[in-house]
């Protein structure tokens, strides 16, 4: 890994260990990292909102 620079990650506390819990076994299924699961979800919810907001 020659001169890759990568963000150090955003320190999240998920509260509900029910979630928390979720998050753990949707990385596991799907084979990705939570962190990558996170991302999606924000990006999709992101997806979302914009798309609402131009419907309006």
């Amino acid at each position: 890994m020659a001169d890759r620079h990568q963000q150090t990650p955003f320190p999240l506390r998920i509260k509900d260990p029910e979630v928390r819990s979720w998050v753990k076994s949707v990385a596991v299924r799907e084979d990705r990292s939570q962190n990558w699961l996170i991302n999606n979800l924000i990006e999709e919810a992101m997806r979302r909102d914009q798309q609402a907001a131009t419907q309006k």
